[in-house]
C-alpha cells in the first residue's frame, strides 16, 4: 500500500523489476515490512495488481506501522460511475508531493469521474460529510478542475491503520496545508487555486534555518507594473546547500539511482519550486552571500508560519506573529525543487508557431523547406545506428538529468549498441519513425536548430535595456554563435496574437561586462535562460500572451533565415472591455472549515468552472 517507508537495496530481475524495491520501516522498534506484502505489491504482473483492500488488508495484518516514514511507496486511485466506485489497482509513485510526504500517499484516494455520471451522481457521492472504503473514513478534500475527466480528491480521515492520534477531518488536513489563522480572509477560489501547490510533483532539499531566507521587494516599472513577478534569487552557497539535498533525497527516497556523487558542485545556476506558501524561480546571484535565499513579494501566494525568515526583511509578514496559534512545521521552510534547468536541445515548430511566423512575414517556401529536411532525416538515419541515437536524442529529450535510465525500451537498446538488423530494434526504430511522421502530419513538429526553449528571468542588476536580452544556452560554442546576431526571436506558448512574437535585441557578456563588470557576475554565473530587461512600462514577459517568470518558458530563435523576415510589431492591447470576464462569485466566498459547508464549497467551485470552460470552448 502506499505506506510511508524509507526504500533500501535495489532489485532488477524483469521488466517490472526494473522498479522493483525492498522496503523496511526504519523506525527502531517496528516490524519489518513483510516479504509476503513485498511480493504482493510488487511482483505480481500488470495484468494481475492487488486491489486497494488487498493491499490495505495485508498490510495491516503485516502489523505495517503508517504515517512514520517520509517516502512514498504507491497512489492509490478510484473509477466513480453510475453504478458505484470501483477501487483501481494502486500505482508506483516516481515522483513525491509536499502533501504525501505530511500525510502520506495513502491518505489520499483520487476519484476520477466517469462521463457517464451526472452531476446529480456526483452530489450524491462526494456531499456526505463522509464516506466508508476499505474499512477507513473518507471525505471530500480537493478537486482538479478539467475540461476532460474531472477528478476529486478525497482523503482518510480514521480507519483500519490510521492510529487515533493520527485522525484528522479533511478541513483540519488543508488547514495545515493553508493555515487558516494565517490566512483569514481566503477565498474559496483562491483555495483552490493554491491548494494545487501541495500537489506539485517536487523533491525536498534544504531546510532552511533562521535568517536563511530574505524577503525583497519586487522591481516595478514607472507605471507600477511588477518587473520580476515570480522570480527570486539565492546565493552560490545557498544553490550547492539546495543541490546536496536534493541529491541526498533523490537517494534516500526516490524510485530510481543518482548518477551525483555527494559533494559534486550543482551543474544548473536556476531551479523551480516551493518553499511553504511561496512558489516560482530562484536563480543564482554571486553577489549575494552567506546560505542566502530572496523571494520577491510577487512569490508569496499564502502565508504560512515560518522560522527561517529573516526578521530585519520584508519575509515578516509570513506569519511569524501567529506561532502561538499554528505550530511551526519544518515542511513550511523546506527548498521543495520541482525543475532544475538544464542545457536544452533543439527547439520544434508547431502549427501554432507557423501560424505566427507567417503572419509576421517568415515565407511558406522556409516551411516546406524544413519539412522536405526532416522527411530525408528520418529516411537516412534508418539505415545507421549512431546516426539514429543523434536524431532519436534530438526528439526525446530527458528533463530528469540524474535519472540514471530512462524507461523507454529503444533508448537502452540504442545505449547498449544493439544492431540495428536485430528484429525487435528494428521493430522499435520502425515504430519510432511512424510517430515522427504523424508529428509532422498532424502538428507540423520539426526541429529548427538555432532555437530552443527557455526559462524566463528578470535581470535584477538593471544592466540590459528596454527591449534587450541576454540569451545563455549551457553551450559554449552555440553562445558564441548567438552572440554574433543582433536580433532573437521570442515567444511564449500558447500565443494568440501576431504581437506575442517579440523581436528583441540580443546582448552579449562582453557588451554587459563593459557596461558595468561588478553587476555583470550575475550573468557570468547564468548556465541557461532568456534574461529579459527590467526597463520600460511593461515587461516583454507579459508582452508574450501575459507571461511572467515563475516557470514561464519561450520559444527563442536566432535562425537568421526566421529573424530577417520577422518586422517590429506591437504587442497586442489587452486592456479593453472586449476582455475583460465577469469575476467569479467565489472570489468573494470565503472558505467554510466545517462540514457540511466545506464540501458543498468546493463541489459548486468544481462544477462552475467546468461550466465556464465548457462555454468558453463553444464560443
Amino acid at each position: 500500500m502506499g505506506i510511508r517507508l524509507r526504500l533500501f537495496d535495489q532489485i532488477r530481475k524483469n521488466d517490472m523489476g526494473m522498479k522493483l524495491k525492498t522496503a523496511m520501516d526504519a523506525n527502531m522498534n517496528r516490524p519489518k515490512l513483510e516479504a509476503e506484502l513485498v511480493s504482493l505489491i510488487y511482483e505480481h504482473q500488470p495484468y494481475d495488481i492487488p486491489s486497494y483492500e488487498d493491499v490495505l488488508q495485508t498490510a495491516m495484518s503485516s502489523n505495517v506501522v503508517a504515517d512514520e516514514e517520509d517516502a512514498c511507496v504507491l497512489s492509490f486511485s478510484a473509477l466513480l460511475k453510475k453504478t458505484g466506485l470501483v477501487l483501481l489497482p494502486p500505482e508506483a509513485l516516481t515522483k513525491s508531493k509536499r502533501i504525501f510526504r505530511t500525510f502520506g500517499s495513502h491518505r489520499f484516494l483520487e476519484v476520477r469521474v466517469d462521463p457517464g455520471c451526472k452531476q446529480l451522481d456526483v452530489l450524491d457521492f462526494f456531499g456526505h460529510s463522509s464516506r466508508l472504503i476499505a474499512g477507513r473514513n473518507y471525505g471530500l478534500f480537493w478537486s482538479k478542475t478539467s475540461t476532460k475527466q474531472q477528478t476529486y480528491i478525497m482523503f482518510a480521515e480514521s480507519g483500519v491503520g490510521i492510529r487515533s492520534s493520527n485522525e484528522i477531518s479533511p478541513p483540519s488536513a488543508a488547514a495545515l496545508c493553508i493555515p487558516r489563522a494565517c490566512n483569514p480572509n481566503l477565498s474559496i477560489a483562491t483555495f483552490m487555486k493554491r491548494m494545487k501547490l501541495c500537489f506539485s510533483d517536487t523533491t525536498p532539499s534544504l531546510p532552511l534555518e533562521t535568517g536563511m531566507l530574505e524577503g525583497i521587494q519586487d522591481i516595478t516599472s514607472d507605471i507600477g507594473n511588477v518587473m520580476t513577478d515570480g522570480c527570486g534569487l539565492l546565493s552560490r552557497e545557498a544553490l550547492e546547500s539546495v543541490w546536496t539535498h536534493y541529491i541526498q533525497s533523490k537517494q534516500n527516497h526516490e524510485s530510481f539511482m543518482v548518477m551525483t556523487k555527494p559533494g559534486t558542485p550543482c551543474p544548473f545556476s536556476s531551479f523551480c519550486g516551493r518553499i511553504g506558501g511561496i512558489k516560482g524561480t530562484w536563480i543564482v546571484d554571486d553577489r549575494v552571500s552567506g546560505i542566502k535565499v530572496q523571494y520577491r513579494d510577487s512569490q508569496k501566494k499564502y502565508s504560512v508560519p515560518m522560522t527561517s525568515a529573516h526578521q530585519d526583511s520584508s519575509a515578516g509578514h509570513l506569519c511569524n506573529t501567529v506561532n502561538n496559534i499554528h505550530p511551526f512545521n519544518p515542511f513550511y521552510s523546506t527548498v521543495d525543487v520541482q525543475e532544475w534547468d538544464d542545457k536544452p536541445p533543439p527547439a520544434m515548430l508547431n502549427r501554432g508557431l507557423i501560424q505566427i511566423l507567417e503572419d509576421r512575414g517568415v515565407p511558406k517556401e522556409y516551411f516546406c523547406e524544413l519539412a522536405k529536411q526532416e522527411l530525408e532525416s528520418l529516411s537516412k538515419v534508418m539505415t545507421d545506428r549512431e546516426s539514429f541515437h543523434e536524431f532519436f536524442n534530438a526528439r526525446t529529450y530527458v528533463t530528469d538529468t540524474v535519472n540514471i535510465f530512462d524507461d523507454d525500451v529503444l533508448f537502452r537498446m540504442l545505449k547498449a549498441n544493439v544492431p540495428i538488423n536485430e528484429p525487435v530494434m528494428r521493430k522499435k526504430m520502425k515504430d519510432f519513425a511512424k510517430i515522427q511522421l504523424n508529428k509532422l502530419l498532424q502538428k507540423s513538429k520539426f526541429i529548427v536548430e538555432r532555437s530552443r526553449y527557455l526559462r524566463m528571468f528578470p535581470d535584477h542588476t538593471g544592466l540590459l535595456e528596454q527591449g534587450e536580452v541576454y540569451v545563455a544556452v549551457g553551450d559554449r560554442v552555440v553562445h558564441n554563435e548567438i552572440n554574433g546576431q543582433e536580433h532573437v526571436l521570442s515567444m511564449r506558448l500558447p500565443s494568440y496574437f501576431k504581437g506575442d512574437l517579440r523581436k528583441l535585441k540580443s546582448v552579449s557578456r562582453a557588451e554587459l561586462h563593459r557596461r558595468c563588470r561588478d553587476r555583470c557576475s550575475f550573468f557570468d554565473g547564468i548556465f541557461v535562460g532568456l534574461i529579459i530587461s527590467t526597463k520600460g512600462h511593461k515587461s516583454e514577459a507579459e508582452m508574450m500572451s501575459g507571461g511572467d517568470f515563475d516557470g514561464d518558458k519561450a520559444w527563442v530563435c536566432w535562425e537568421d533565415e526566421i529573424v530577417k523576415h520577422v518586422d517590429f510589431s506591437p504587442s497586442p492591447d489587452t486592456n479593453g472591455d472586449q476582455f475583460l470576464l465577469a469575476e467569479s462569485p467565489f472570489k468573494s466566498q470565503l472558505v467554510e472549515w466545517n462540514q457540511p459547508g466545506w464540501s458543498k464549497a468546493i463541489l459548486d467551485f468544481t462544477w462552475h468552472h467546468q461550466e465556464d470552460n465548457i462555454c468558453l470552448g463553444k464560443l
